[in-house]
């Protein structure tokens, strides 16, 4: 008879034990389940913040750059509203531009047959016969309108450049254009002056998907090609991609409707993925915590019940 009494005792502890614990897991691992959905909610909503982010950053560089453009024009336009120029006395209009740009840029002057008058790059008469861009000449005598050409090298420079072209109408035909020749650094320097983080990346590329400026080793990338991948973007969107040095990166672009070049934005993956596995790792912790404490809380209340059995 003793030993009986003495197994229900033992019956007894060991289901006390195991339903406290139980009833500690059931209530651990709703909580766990919560923070879990929490922390899920956390992440979602910490990447759509970096997704706002590059978007903002994207289209502040594309104001920057078409301001940079129209400030670029208005420089144009007052040249060409001047006494020299519409006296046609190209000697003092020569003088009067290289004074005002003061060495920033150049101005290159040509007739509606490309044929160079003025060329303030060089010393007065000793400008190339013809236009170094033929294309922007078309462009400008098809349009009749301002033209941002495309990455050429220059016959004077002897470098990339890119012209920030203005039509000069007589009786609504092109009798002269001006072009501001424009070194890439100086766009180079608008990217720079964002402030982003070091792990970010800008660039600009022109109509022909030829880089014209990049945040970071800009001389190395200046004039090569884009990869299709990072400029074929049929809609607004933040993809992942790799790329030119082969980064798995976050990668989006927009077009400057005032130039008809791209401007691109892209950060790396891994900080992406970083952000996910801390959000992993706090959710881990809180959850084994929350199931050790559910054991050992249900272990100690089993034993405070199931002593005074174990006496009686």
């Amino acid at each position: 008879m003793r030993s009986v009494y003495v197994n229900w005792k033992g019956k007894a502890s060991f289901s006390a034990l195991t339903y406290l614990i139980l009833y500690g897991l059931a209530i651990a691992i709703p909580l766990v389940l919560v923070l879990g959905g929490l922390l899920f909610r956390a992440t979602s909503l910490e990447r759509e913040q970096l997704d706002l982010r590059i978007l903002q950053v994207l289209d502040d560089l594309v104001d920057n750059l078409d301001r940079d453009f129209d400030r670029h024009l208005t420089i144009l336009r007052t040249l060409a509203s001047s006494q020299a120029f519409e006296e046609e006395d190209w000697p003092v209009f020569y003088e009067q531009a290289q004074a005002g740009l003061q060495g920033r840029a150049y101005i290159v002057l040509l007739d509606s047959a490309g044929r160079q008058l003025v060329n303030t790059y060089v010393r007065y008469g000793e400008q190339p016969a013809m236009t170094g861009d033929p294309d922007t000449l078309q462009r400008m005598l098809e349009t009749k309108r301002p033209v941002v050409s495309n990455l050429f090298t220059s016959l004077v420079v002897k470098k990339p450049v890119f012209n920030i072209s203005l039509p000069v109408l007589q009786d609504g035909q092109v009798r002269f254009i001006l072009n501001l020749g424009l070194l890439p650094a100086d766009l180079a320097t608008i990217l720079s002056g964002q402030k982003l983080d070091s792990e970010w990346m800008t660039m600009v590329w022109d109509a022909n998907g030829v880089m014209v400026a990049r945040s970071r080793d800009n001389a190395r990338y200046v004039g090569t090609t884009v990869p299709s991948r990072m400029r074929e973007q049929s809609q607004r969107a933040i993809i992942r991609t790799a790329n030119p040095d082969g980064i798995d990166v976050l990668h989006t672009t927009a077009r400057s409707q005032m130039s008809g070049w791209s401007v691109g934005v892209n950060i790396p993956y891994l900080l992406v993925t970083q952000q996910l596995q801390s959000s992993l790792m706090l959710w881990g912790t809180a959850a084994t915590s929350a199931i050790l404490l559910a054991m050992g809380l249900g272990l100690l209340f089993a034993r405070l019940i199931t002593k005074p059995l174990s006496i009686g």
